[in-house]
This record gives structure tokens, C-alpha cells and sequence, in this order.
């Protein structure tokens, strides 16, 4: 039996969530019957309704940028020392996005040309 957690219900159906056996985090709909003590057997996890976009296969590959690149933004932030990273940490987090190109419009992107379960 494997853990799940329950996040919705709906009328005889659950959706679980639950770690496969590849460390990756499944969602997927199954009916309440399948579920006990927020558990379900491997064999029905298997064949639930999948839930939410699978990001690994629709988010581009990212290539990633040079230590000098990284540097660099950070500088332009105004992050220039430990002490400006541990006080300014949300416009390091930032630069940091910017120098690797992620944000909400790669996700958005991402998911308007990918199918949704």
C-alpha cells in the first residue's frame, strides 16, 4: 500500500496525491472505494485518472547560464555581498530567475502548448 493524500472529493471519486516509485509526485482521480486509511494499492494508483499538466515533458530544456552570466545579474540587483543576499533574498531569488529565464510567463507558455489531463 502506498500513502496518499486526498485533496478533493468528488461525488464517489477522490483526488490523491501520492511520490511514485521515480520520486516524482502523482495526482489522479480514483474512486472512494480504492482508498483506505489513505492508502491505495499500487496496482489501482496505476490506474488513475491522471490529474494536471505532467510539466517535465511540456517546459523547455533550459540551458544554463555562466557563473560570470550569474554574477553579473546579481551585481546589477545590487546583490554584491552575503549580507545583501541574506537581506535582500526575494531580489536575489529574482535576478536569479531573470539569468536563468524562469518566470510565470515560461509556465504559462508552457502550459497553453501542452495538454492538460
Amino acid at each position: 500500500m502506498i500513502p496518499v493524500k486526498v485533496v478533493a472529493r468528488q461525488g464517489q471519486s477522490l483526488l490523491v496525491e501520492w511520490m511514485a516509485d521515480n520520486g516524482r509526485y502523482q495526482r489522479g482521480y480514483l474512486p472512494k472505494s480504492d482508498v483506505i486509511d489513505n492508502e491505495a494499492d499500487p496496482s489501482k494508483l496505476a490506474l488513475a485518472i491522471p490529474f494536471g499538466i505532467d510539466w517535465s515533458n511540456c517546459l523547455p530544456e533550459i540551458t544554463p547560464p555562466s557563473p560570470e552570466s550569474i554574477a553579473n545579474e546579481l551585481r546589477r540587483a545590487g546583490i554584491w555581498s552575503l549580507e545583501d543576499a541574506r537581506n535582500n533574498g526575494a531580489v536575489a531569488v529574482g535576478a536569479l530567475m531573470r539569468v536563468y529565464r524562469i518566470g510565470l510567463g515560461l509556465l504559462v507558455e508552457a502550459a497553453e502548448n501542452c495538454k492538460e489531463n
